[in-house]
């Protein structure tokens, strides 16, 4: 924290999220909040129609080791949940991302872009900020 400090880390996990949000919705997923309340620590998107939500967690625990949460309560079996806070930059949005979309297409969703486009509009959200070097281990 000492060496980030606190309105880089805040930006940080801000980029994060956006970068999220970003990749999801171009993907086709809709997001449970609306634009103007969403977290930056939380973010959740609805799963597509016939798309069993225990088997995706699996896959994506499985083959690309990203660990998320189910949705809760009446969004049980509905939504999905990835923290973007704490020890998370780039790389691991990254990997949450190219391990989300795998673990869809494993279940037969079409996104609207592919992979390597997506992970360019990742690169692009954050290159629009300069943020500190730091050690995240």
């Amino acid at each position: 924290m000492r060496e980030e400090g606190l309105e880089n880390r805040i930006l940080r996990h801000k980029i994060c999220a956006e970068a999220l949000y970003m990749a999801f919705e171009e993907t086709g997923l809709k997001i449970v909040a609306d634009k103007k309340l969403r977290s930056n620590t939380v973010i959740v998107p609805y799963l597509p129609p016939n798309i069993d939500g225990d088997r995706f967690k699996e896959i994506l625990k499985i083959n690309y080791r990203v660990a998320v949460a189910g949705g809760v309560g009446k969004l049980k079996g509905k939504t999905f949940r990835i923290g973007s806070m704490g020890v998370v930059s780039k790389p691991e949005i990254l990997k949450t991302v190219e391990g989300v979309l795998g673990s869809l297409l494993k279940l037969g969703y079409n996104p609207n872009l592919g992979l390597e486009e997506i992970r360019l509009k990742v690169e692009e959200v954050f290159s629009k900020v300069k943020l500190p070097k730091i050690s995240l281990e």
